[in-house]
């Protein structure tokens, strides 16, 4: 693989967990069903960093045949051996559940890290609060411009409270989110630790 050094399956389908929903009616279910999560290590943080080129990726899998998902992660070597230390639960679970699909050379991860119950609930309120308020204050706006009928300011209000509510839950569960503003994948990503968002933004129809 000429672009990536290091990829590891990781989620429900590493740790033999997952669902799946199927669609009713001909149209696309709001109900959960687990995706392959994939870690791309690429060769340089250049690479990590190139969005455009990741959206590329992303969306020849999904021409692939297949009705599961694949959300791929990704991040250089420093951010996620940076995320190991920190003690991402994310990152932790991932090198110590995760399932090495493909390895070119020898990228060395950085040691778990024991992740008390006491520092993590702290870490998580502390998150909670901060991406929680600041979805609040969005939305506030976002209503407020409404009423005044500044369309185009009210939806981008409200695209960044429901941005915000997304990058909540991930830190909440986890202590990371990827570096995207790509609601649909940061959607699916929160769905994989709390399905019940998928219900609060339905994404049956435009």
């Amino acid at each position: 693989c000429p672009t990536a050094q290091m990829l590891v399956l990781f989620g429900p389908y590493a740790r033999g967990d997952w669902v799946e929903a199927a669609p009713t009616h001909d149209r696309v279910t709001s109900e959960y069903a687990s995706q392959f999560d994939i870690l791309v290590v690429p060769r340089s943080a250049g690479t990590a960093e190139n969005a455009g080129l990741w959206r590329k990726v992303e969306k020849q899998i999904r021409q692939f045949p297949g009705r599961t998902r694949t959300n791929l992660l990704v991040a250089s070597l420093e951010t996620v051996n940076e995320a190991i230390v920190a003690r991402s639960v994310l990152f932790n679970d991932i090198k110590a559940e995760g399932i090495l699909l493909y390895q070119s050379g020898r990228p060395k991860l950085a040691n778990t890290r024991r992740i008390s119950p006491g520092d993590r609930r702290r870490q998580a309120k502390a998150d909670f609060e901060q991406w929680f308020a600041s979805a609040g204050e969005f939305y506030a706006s976002g209503k407020s411009n409404l009423t005044k009928r500044k369309f185009a300011l009210a939806a981008s209000d409200l695209y960044q409270a429901v941005e915000h509510l997304y990058t909540a839950i991930g830190l909440v569960f986890t202590g990371f989110v990827p570096q995207t503003h790509d609601l649909d994948r940061l959607a699916q990503r929160a769905a994989s630790y709390e399905p019940a968002v998928l219900s609060a933004f339905p994404q049956e129809t435009d």
